[in-house]
């Protein structure tokens, strides 16, 4: 039987099994125009074609589902980083646990939940522990409303108050500057059947003020299921969420439906738009089935498997997919994203160069997303197991 805990481990995993049927369409190289003083660059027709420049490593270099000295493995698992010193960052134990972790997954450092006071924190939120700009980390805690600054292997160096916005805060970066992206997921609003939250992208400078909200969109929407006895809320399938990237002194924001990737600056000025206009890919009967099985795939139980397939017998069903399924933007500004439309795998990932110019699909292992991209290196996250997440480190080949 499905638990509540589950879900979020499912959650996690819908966003690595994203479907794509076969597209025909071949890259006919991006369009680059000037509006009222923004950028503006269109990409079409950016399949099958792979520049040999760029490869991932079919077998990891490191492979991190815990420390092997305690023999547990990584649980209640909500986000994971690499910092430039090679040191892994770990958001578990439902938020309450930072771990920081050699490659061999040894540790280095534990840091639990213990208060209020200076340097210490109550509960972490989901993704919300990013690099900072001094090779560090920063996390947000979302009970106590602050971020905390770490170095490299978890000594405190400062915090400061959110002025919040409405809803529950996600940290997403920090810029040079010291100011910081955080967005904010206000009230549900529930029509035809599927709730959704609104979003803000919002800006705070470096002491925690409220700068300003970028964007304001709807969320990936949810829907109410009853398996056995339990009232659940699943993500609809073939949905994304809105992700945002923070590199350099750069915000990009996409909001999970259009083809858009928009960047702004640090002090909030639109200054360029990335478009995917390739026309949107419906919804077929064969991605529902190919949906269904992956998540089935990797329940650990007959029941989990049942269960699954219950739930989403019952789910909504979109009319079209997303033009992204996911963002990850590197250091220098490279835009790695999951797209439909690959004609030889499910999840089909490309690279864009900073200017937003499509340059090469990208073979990443079946079933890894991508959490962060370094220069010569993929960190990724797998399932092998729906509530058994490990952390990949491939190495990258780059031109």
């Amino acid at each position: 039987m499905l638990r509540p805990p589950q879900l979020l481990a499912l959650a996690l995993a819908f966003t690595l099994l994203a479907c794509a049927a076969e597209d025909t369409s071949r890259w006919t190289g991006a369009t680059v125009r000037d509006s009222a003083g923004v950028t503006i660059v269109e990409n079409a027709g950016v399949y099958p074609v792979r520049d040999a420049d760029w490869s991932v490593s079919a077998t990891p270099l490191a492979r991190v589902d815990g420390d092997p000295g305690d023999g547990g493995g990584l649980y209640r698992f909500l986000g994971a980083i690499r910092l430039p010193s090679g040191t892994l960052v770990v958001n578990q134990a439902g938020g309450t646990e930072l771990l920081f972790l050699r490659a061999d997954g040894s540790r280095v450092r534990t840091l639990e939940a213990s208060g209020s006071g200076p340097g210490e924190f109550r509960r972490l939120g989901l993704w919300s522990v990013v690099p900072a700009p001094d090779g560090g980390v920063a996390a947000l805690d979302i009970e106590l409303g602050k971020v905390l600054v770490l170095d490299s292997v978890g000594h405190f160096v400062r915090e400061l108050s959110l002025e919040r916005g409405p809803g529950q805060p996600r940290l997403h970066g920090v810029l040079p500057d010291g100011s910081f992206v955080v967005t904010y997921s206000g009230a549900s609003e529930l029509r035809d059947g599927v709730s959704r939250r609104a979003i803000d992208v919002a800006r705070h400078a470096a002491d925690g003020t409220l700068a300003g909200v970028l964007e304001t969109f709807q969320g990936r929407g949810s829907y109410s299921v009853l398996l056995d006895g339990r009232r659940l809320n699943p993500p609809v399938p073939l949905e994304a969420e809105p992700t945002i990237g923070v590199a350099g002194d750069a915000i990009h924001v996409n909001d999970g439906r259009s083809g858009e990737i928009r960047v702004y600056t640090a002090h909030g000025t639109l200054s360029r738009i990335v478009r995917r206009t390739n026309p949107a890919r419906a919804v077929t009967d064969a991605d529902i089935d190919t949906y269904t099985e992956d998540l089935v795939g990797v329940q650990g139980s007959p029941a989990d498997r049942v269960a699954v397939r219950m739930m989403l017998a019952s789910a909504p069903r979109p009319t079209e997919q997303p033009a992204f399924y996911q963002m990850v933007v590197d250091g220098d500004g490279y835009l790695f994203t999951t797209e439909p439309g690959c004609p030889d795998r499910l999840v089909c990932w490309n690279v864009y160069d900073p200017e937003g110019s499509f340059i090469s699909a990208l073979d990443v292992p079946q079933g890894t997303g991508i959490l962060q991209v370094g220069s010569d290196y993929l960190l990724g996250l797998t399932f092998p197991e729906v509530s058994v997440p490990v952390l990949t480190i491939h190495a990258l080949q780059r031109r």
